[in-house]
């Protein structure tokens, strides 16, 4: 008996430490037995990575994206975490609970930079782009946030993101108890490699040392692996004032961090109690403002980094509310943020874009609930990527020339 249950025990160890990455394989692997796999109506190029997170996938779908601006583009996410399902056009203006933080971001951040850029959801992609197809006005390319598991779909193009720091090849483990979605060794059957959040400033020796200890486990030719840095940048968003009258002005006007001047975020309450935050406003009075102290706010995988940036342009982060990726801020979380604010004499808030998305409704939609006047500055921590050994025309062209090769 007791011989049994040891095996029943491996067994069920097995299954939790590769049963996922093995069940995922399995389905794909069917679907290409059964031919059931196919090109979508549009050609595409998908951008995943093989294990769960923290790559900075948003980050480089921005960047490819402008890298192709020329180009009459979209990009297509399955809008993880929505509360919608089916094909939905993303809007500057959705709402983010219907279409997800991460798709909304790319529509905003791509508008506001010029690039006018076709944002969907769909969790079926076959589906979805015969849908863009349809309603194209000319689509030529379709950008896949995220896909590369997806068993119906055979890319035109496939980009793999690892990072520098923990590659896929060091992952043992699949979900729960690990990171991988699929096996390392599934990498081969894609086409480019980029090595993502390289260190500041990487030289091309550090570079080759890299290669030389993680190539044996990567599946990629040298040739067809790129480097990329992610450079953190900030800036002040000042959208929303309110007057001591309580008539609502809107200001839009983005001020660069290092600017002495920026309107203010001003947050004054008309409704709720005092006890309700347990703010005594004869009490504020008293407490020294500290113009370089700030909360961090974020619900994203990787922060690592934020607050070493946040030090080098002159804050100091007072305390770090760090919430699961994709969390959905509510008044309860804002009550926290104000009364440690005001307790702490803190007028400055840090929060990523991605984030912002979730948390610029929160401060709308509350706007009232405070006893005092109070004001504070809202900053926005984002990343912009660069191809590293000037490789980025390279890169470009590598896809250019797959999507040639594979024309239908």
């Amino acid at each position: 008996m007791a011989w049994k249950l040891v095996i029943l025990g491996i067994i069920i160890l097995v299954i939790l430490l590769w049963g996922y990455a093995f069940i995922a394989g399995i389905r794909k692997g069917w679907m290409q037995f059964q031919k059931k796999r196919k090109y979508g109506r549009l050609p595409t190029v998908v951008i995943g990575n093989i294990t769960v997170g923290g790559t900075g996938k948003t980050p480089f779908i921005l960047f490819i994206s402008q890298l192709f601006s020329e180009r009459n583009i979209a990009i297509l996410s399955r809008g993880y975490g929505r509360s919608s399902q089916g094909y939905l056009e993303v809007e500057t203006n959705s709402n983010v609970k219907l279409v997800g933080d991460e798709p909304l971001e790319l529509k905003r951040t791509l508008t506001k930079t010029g690039i006018q850029v076709k944002v969907v959801v769909g969790e079926n992609r076959i589906q979805a782009i015969d849908r863009i197809a349809a309603d194209s006005n000319g689509i030529e390319l379709v950008f896949l946030d995220d896909g590369l598991q997806h068993v119906n779909l055979l890319p035109d193009v496939s980009v793999v993101l690892t990072s520098f720091e923990k590659p896929f090849n060091r992952e043992h483990f699949s979900l729960p108890f690990g990171s991988l979605r699929e096996f390392s060794n599934v990498a081969k059957q894609y086409d480019y490699l980029v090595v993502t959040k390289c260190p500041s400033k990487l030289s091309r020796a550090r570079i080759e040392k890299w290669w030389e200890e993680n190539s044996s486990g990567l599946s990629f030719s040298r040739e067809n692996v790129f480097f990329a840095e992610y450079i953190i940048e900030s800036e002040f968003l000042n959208e929303v004032q309110f007057k001591s009258n309580f008539r609502k002005e809107i200001e839009v006007e983005n001020r660069i961090i290092g600017e002495s001047s920026f309107n203010e975020i001003d947050i004054q309450t008309v409704a709720e109690s005092e006890k309700d935050l347990n703010i005594d406003p004869s009490d504020q009075v008293s407490v020294n403002v500290n113009s370089k102290s700030c909360l961090l706010i974020t619900g994203i995988v990787n922060t690592n980094g934020i607050q070493n940036y946040l030090s080098d342009i002159g804050f100091s982060v007072s305390n770090h509310f760090n919430y699961s990726d994709h969390y959905y801020f509510g008044l309860k979380e804002l009550k926290e943020w104000l009364r440690f604010s005001l307790e702490h004499g803190i007028r400055c808030w840090f929060t990523t874009r991605k984030d912002w998305q979730r948390l610029q409704d929160i401060l709308e939609e509350n706007k009232e609930i405070f006893p005092i006047d109070f004001s504070l500055k809202m900053g926005i921590v984002y990343t912009n990527v660069t191809i590293l050994e000037e490789r980025k025309e390279e890169f470009k062209n590598k896809i250019v020339n797959k999507l040639k090769e594979n024309k239908r």
